[in-house]
């Protein structure tokens, strides 16, 4: 089950000091919160601004985050049946899915599992097409088991 952050965890994700270059980065989302007199993000943000004298505020910069839109098993098994020592990554694929289940992180831990294995799935080295092709392989055998 997922943790939940508590608010002084949230505030603190949210603010980064950086003293050598007298500046204090917040996210997006906290400026949005601070914009309210009323809220704890705004007591916190001028707690700091008070304490940190002479300190510009700048918005934080959010990397673009890598997605796996129709990362699926079936696409993973399928990339992985494709693979060199297809036999030995199927058993740790099956392992991976199984100790996740039982830790409750499931999908997640197999992904993670999944893309530190195969750097080059990660790492975009396979094509779009080659992408889709599994894509459309792994739909086409789920639909057939679906039928038999």
């Amino acid at each position: 089950m997922k943790k939940l952050m508590t608010n002084e965890e949230r505030i603190k994700k949210a603010i980064t000091l950086d003293i050598i270059g007298k500046k204090l980065y917040i996210s997006n989302s906290f400026y949005k919160k601070a914009c309210n007199g009323n809220s704890v993000e705004y007591k916190v943000l001028h707690q700091m601004m008070n304490e940190n004298v002479g300190f510009e505020i700048a918005f934080k910069v959010v990397e673009d985050k890598k997605t796996y839109k129709d990362l699926t098993y079936a696409v993973m098994e399928t990339y992985i049946e494709e693979s060199e020592n297809k036999e030995t990554n199927l058993l740790l694929f099956n392992e991976m899915k199984k100790e996740a289940e039982a830790e409750g992180s499931g999908y997640p831990l197999v992904k993670k599992w999944f893309l530190n294995t195969f750097e080059e799935f990660k790492n975009k080295k396979i094509s779009d097409i080659e992408y889709k092709r599994l894509v459309e392989k792994a739909k086409a055998r789920i639909d057939a088991e679906k039928v038999a």
